[in-house]
């Protein structure tokens, strides 16, 4: 099963920089929005992009409606956090599909619109799937935030926290490992989801154990072997351990 990378993981990768040598490999739909630029500071806004997905209600042709796209996580000191769009970008980035991407970003000024489609394009071509945010995970979310109140203080920006904590959620509910540099979120993984952290190419792998996983009965989810295209992603992250 593909392991997630996070934000920063994948960051040093589009700039020629390190990486683990595991491959294939996953982000999270979180990830996903940190990278292609749809977040805002305002929780529960998107800078662009859809709030609704597509269903087949019946599984006939033409017997479609659009949903909400959205879960949220109850909060604790204040309202409660909506996430939108995570299915939506998901579908997205793992059928490639380009044209639909570049609609959603068209109103975006012309250097970000650029920016976010040669991200969107750099994570179809070197075959980067993206696991989506659900209910499971945001309500496994909410438990971390909690935990991670008492604990420790949330960065100055809340929503990096609630990035990791989402991502971490994520990793948890759809029982994959997680590929990190923070110290802090993998010692947090070690102590509250009794994950295990071993050193993986001067990185940090978050293996969160069985009985964690098993505890909300997620089934587990099946990815093809990665492509050529996966072992370039990683061959790229590599390079600046190597100078």
């Amino acid at each position: 099963m593909r392991p997630l990378l996070d934000t920063q993981l994948v960051s040093y990768a589009m700039h020629g920089a390190r990486a683990p040598s595991a491959v294939p490999v996953a982000i999270t739909s979180v990830t996903a929005q940190e990278l292609l630029r749809m977040q805002t500071d305002n929780l529960g806004e998107l800078a662009y992009g859809s709030r609704h997905r597509v269903v087949n209600l019946r599984r006939r042709r033409g017997y479609l409606e659009l949903v909400a796209d959205h879960v949220f996580l109850r909060s604790w000191d204040s309202e409660p956090i909506h996430e939108w769009g995570h299915v939506w970008i998901t579908d997205l980035i793992n059928r490639g599909k380009i044209n639909e991407f570049q609609r959603a970003a068209a109103d975006l000024p012309r250097s970000r619109r650029r920016t976010v489609t040669r991200v969107f394009v750099y994570l179809v071509e070197h075959d980067v799937k993206v696991v989506s945010l659900t209910a499971r995970s945001a309500e496994r979310t909410e438990a971390l935030l909690r935990e991670f109140a008492v604990r420790h203080t949330f960065k100055k920006r809340f929503r990096n926290s609630l990035n990791d904590l989402l991502t971490l959620g994520t990793a948890v509910e759809s029982e994959r490992d997680l590929l990190t540099e923070d110290f802090l979120l993998a010692d947090f993984a070690r102590d509250v989801v009794k994950a295990k952290i071993r050193d993986y190419d001067n990185l940090l792998r978050v293996e969160v154990p069985k009985s964690a996983k098993r505890d909300r009965r997620t089934p587990r989810s099946r990815d093809r072997r990665g492509s050529r295209s996966s072992y370039q992603l990683i061959r790229t992250l590599r390079r600046r351990d190597a100078r």
